[in-house]
């Protein structure tokens, strides 16, 4: 099983996302997906939610958190 960690700013995280969960499935194993956002960025969650919900990778878990 894998963790991946992705430390993104506002305008890379929904790329950064598309290009971990996209359909050629880089990561098969993968089993937490943990994305960090810069707290000064403004990130559309309503695109970054979509996004999630066509994960081809399919992980167990998914953790948002922000850096100061």
């Amino acid at each position: 099983m894998e963790t991946l960690v992705i430390k993104a700013s506002e305008s890379t995280v929904i790329d950064e996302l598309c290009f971990v969960i996209a359909p050629e499935c880089k990561y098969p194993l993968l089993s937490t997906l943990v994305v960090f956002i810069p707290c000064w960025t403004f990130v559309d969650f309503g695109k970054f939610a979509g996004v999630l919900r066509h994960c081809h990778a399919n992980p167990r878990a998914v953790q948002v958190g922000a850096v100061v």
